[in-house]
């Protein structure tokens, strides 16, 4: 079964990573929560957190994300309805969960974006075809290597 797809980015895709990301899941994500200790995003000039508050409304992150920043690592966790948000550790955890999304970036240019939804997946899968440095790779059962759901 495909669970996600990992592709790491072109220097000059990085900044804008995540509008791409919330254009291409649409308009049915409502909750972006970014458990603190998985989140390293800085504005444009490295002087300030990116990111100020664990859980964003949709509205809120999307606006956020149209603004310049510089990820260094982040996980976030999407949700279409106002649950208890926790940060999930396992996949078994997050087969369980009502989230619908967990995107993990390492290193500045590495994404890993897990999704529940197929169809998403391949959107996702369209869109980063071409902006991904090297080959764009399915996650399966068999070839998913992730212990744990964590970037630290």
């Amino acid at each position: 079964m495909i669970r996600g797809i990992e592709f790491e980015l072109r220097q000059e895709n990085t900044n804008d990573i995540l509008k791409k990301i919330v254009e291409t899941v649409g308009l049915e994500i409502q909750y972006w929560f970014i458990p603190k200790a998985q989140c390293e995003v800085w504005n444009s000039d490295f002087n300030d957190t990116f990111f100020t508050h664990e859980l964003y409304h949709r509205t809120d992150f999307v606006q956020k994300c149209s603004l310049p920043f510089n990820v260094i690592f982040l996980k976030i966790q999407a949700y279409l309805h106002p649950k208890s948000f926790k940060n999930i550790t396992t996949y078994s955890e997050y087969i369980q969960s009502n989230c619908q999304l967990i995107i993990l970036i390492s290193d500045c240019k590495y994404v890993e974006i897990y999704c529940k939804e197929i169809d998403v997946l391949q959107k996702f899968f369209a869109c980063f075809r071409d902006q991904a440095e090297n080959l764009i790779r399915w996650i399966t059962d068999n070839n998913d290597s992730r212990t744990s759901m964590d970037i630290l």
